[in-house]
């Protein structure tokens, strides 16, 4: 991607300084003979009158270095801040690429493809790692950086689903957050635009008991029907990705946007319809009881054969409708 030559505009703003201040020490110099010249016409020159004006030549010719400086300075942090959105944005561009371009890909055929972006090297042992220290890593905000460290573990599962630079920070609203939204775009926003009920619910759940150690949460906002996918561990919320929430065993829970409930429920691990462990002595009745067609009032896209449990009883989803889930 082409990139500004920000040091080719600083040595023109350097060069324009200098010019002017060129043009202000000839223009002090021409105002001192001019004074001069008037005295010795009038028969002065020699008899120390021209003081006053001299003087005032002198601060005249300060005040405009002072101001020629402070404009030079001011332009320089407009240019170093322009140069800086550009980092930043380059940045996020090659990570929205990178996530697009690797979606999918796991092991050799991910590290390889990583590191053509500069976002993989090997260490010591020759095995691929998240190089932090490229600048496409280094001028992401908090939350792409946590979610690339998150996307990079996924690709090898034998890495650990979550370390501390995955922890999801709730500590303000105001905090960034990354997320993949309901037409598989990769987003950055903050927690109070995108995630504001969703998260109170979850913080919520934690300080009364219902989440506890090693519990996973799936939050889904009404925006855009993105969502989080998270697990909670020894005080600290950390992204998980989806593969691992719905991979692995545990409490799994699932909230979204303002009802503020935690809905517990279990998901089978094969998406293919036709192959699903579930046959017709596994389904009862239809639930045709209100409360429980509104099971998922709030959440416009239940997966076939979603299954969950509400009042002691699981239901399953199939074919737009939910039944009595019989194991």
């Amino acid at each position: 991607m082409a990139t500004t030559d920000w040091d080719a505009y600083r040595r023109e703003l350097e060069r324009e300084k200098f010019n002017q201040q060129i043009q202000l020490a000839n223009s002090q110099q021409q105002a001192s003979r001019n004074v001069q010249k008037t005295l010795n016409a009038q028969g002065y020159g020699s008899q120390g009158y021209g003081a006053t004006q001299q003087a005032q030549i002198n601060n005249n010719y300060q005040n405009n270095q002072s101001q020629l400086q402070t404009d030079y300075l001011n332009s320089l942090i407009e240019l170093n801040q322009q140069e800086k959105e550009e980092i930043a944005n380059n940045a996020n561009n090659t990570f929205q690429t990178f996530i697009t371009d690797t979606q999918g890909l796991t092991g050799d055929d991910f590290y390889s493809r990583a590191e053509s972006y500069g976002l993989a090297i090997r260490d010591s042992k020759g095995n691929y790692t998240l190089n932090t220290n490229s600048d496409v890593f280094k001028n992401l905000d908090q939350a792409s950086q946590a979610y690339l460290q998150n996307y990079f573990n996924a690709a090898n599962v034998e890495e650990v689903p979550y370390t501390d630079a995955n922890i999801f920070d709730v500590s303000s609203l105001d905090n960034q957050i990354t997320y993949t939204n309901g037409s598989g775009q990769v987003v950055s926003d903050t927690i109070n635009n995108r995630f504001k009920d969703e998260t109170q619910t979850v913080i919520n759940n934690i300080r009364n008991g219902n989440i506890q150690d090693g519990d996973m949460i799936k939050m889904t906002n009404m925006s855009d029907n993105g969502s989080v996918y998270l697990i909670y561990d020894n005080g600290n919320l950390y992204y998980i990705t989806e593969s691992y929430f719905n991979s692995h065993e545990g409490n799994k829970y699932k909230t979204f946007g303002q009802e503020r409930t935690l809905k517990e429920y279990k998901q089978s691990n094969n998406t293919n319809n036709e192959d699903q462990n579930v046959s017709n002595n596994n389904i009862g009745e239809k639930a045709n009881d209100f409360r429980q067609l509104q099971l998922y009032n709030n959440r416009p896209y239940p997966n076939e054969n979603d299954i969950l449990r509400y009042d002691n009883k699981y239901y399953i989803y199939k074919d737009g409708d939910w039944y009595e889930y019989i194991s």
